[in-house]
Protein backbone atom coordinates (compact mmCIF):
# COMPACT_ATOMS: atom_id res chain seq x y z
CA UNK A 1 0.00 0.00 0.00
CA UNK A 2 3.18 1.98 0.54
CA UNK A 3 4.19 1.96 -2.47
CA UNK A 4 0.61 2.76 -4.40
CA UNK A 5 0.16 5.79 -2.11
CA UNK A 6 4.12 7.16 -3.96
CA UNK A 7 2.69 6.14 -7.38
CA UNK A 8 -0.80 8.25 -6.27
CA UNK A 9 0.61 11.33 -4.32
CA UNK A 10 -0.95 10.21 -1.17
CA UNK A 11 -4.59 10.93 -2.90
CA UNK A 12 -6.74 8.18 -1.25
CA UNK A 13 -9.54 9.13 -3.14
CA UNK A 14 -7.79 8.15 -6.74
CA UNK A 15 -6.14 5.16 -4.97
CA UNK A 16 -9.78 4.37 -3.60
CA UNK A 17 -11.42 4.57 -6.89
CA UNK A 18 -8.72 2.37 -8.81
CA UNK A 19 -8.81 -0.09 -5.94
CA UNK A 20 -12.85 -0.26 -6.63
CA UNK A 21 -12.47 -0.55 -10.09
CA UNK A 22 -9.88 -3.23 -10.17
CA UNK A 23 -12.13 -5.43 -7.86
CA UNK A 24 -15.33 -4.91 -9.69
CA UNK A 25 -13.92 -5.58 -13.00
CA UNK A 26 -11.98 -8.88 -10.81
CA UNK A 27 -15.66 -9.24 -10.01
CA UNK A 28 -17.49 -9.45 -13.00
CA UNK A 29 -14.53 -11.64 -14.64
CA UNK A 30 -15.38 -14.39 -11.99
CA UNK A 31 -18.97 -13.82 -12.49
CA UNK A 32 -18.89 -13.80 -16.53
CA UNK A 33 -16.81 -16.92 -16.72
CA UNK A 34 -18.87 -18.70 -14.12
CA UNK A 35 -22.26 -17.85 -16.35
CA UNK A 36 -21.05 -18.61 -19.73
CA UNK A 37 -18.09 -20.95 -19.46
CA UNK A 38 -18.22 -23.52 -16.62
CA UNK A 39 -21.31 -25.14 -17.43
CA UNK A 40 -19.91 -26.07 -21.15
CA UNK A 41 -16.66 -27.56 -19.46
CA UNK A 42 -16.91 -31.60 -19.04
CA UNK A 43 -13.77 -31.80 -17.17
CA UNK A 44 -13.74 -29.79 -14.70
CA UNK A 45 -11.14 -30.52 -13.07
CA UNK A 46 -8.45 -31.28 -15.78
CA UNK A 47 -9.47 -27.53 -16.66
CA UNK A 48 -8.43 -26.26 -13.18
CA UNK A 49 -5.04 -28.25 -13.24
CA UNK A 50 -4.88 -26.87 -16.95
CA UNK A 51 -5.02 -23.70 -15.08
CA UNK A 52 -3.34 -23.77 -12.21
CA UNK A 53 -0.34 -25.05 -14.49
CA UNK A 54 -1.04 -22.24 -16.57
CA UNK A 55 -0.22 -19.92 -13.51
CA UNK A 56 2.63 -21.64 -12.05
CA UNK A 57 4.17 -21.22 -15.53
CA UNK A 58 3.24 -17.62 -16.53
CA UNK A 59 3.72 -16.67 -12.48
CA UNK A 60 7.09 -17.65 -11.63
CA UNK A 61 8.01 -16.69 -7.77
Amino acid sequence: MRELMVVFYGNELSLGITLAGWLFWVAMGSWGIGRFFVERIRHKLAFFVLGELLLALFLPA
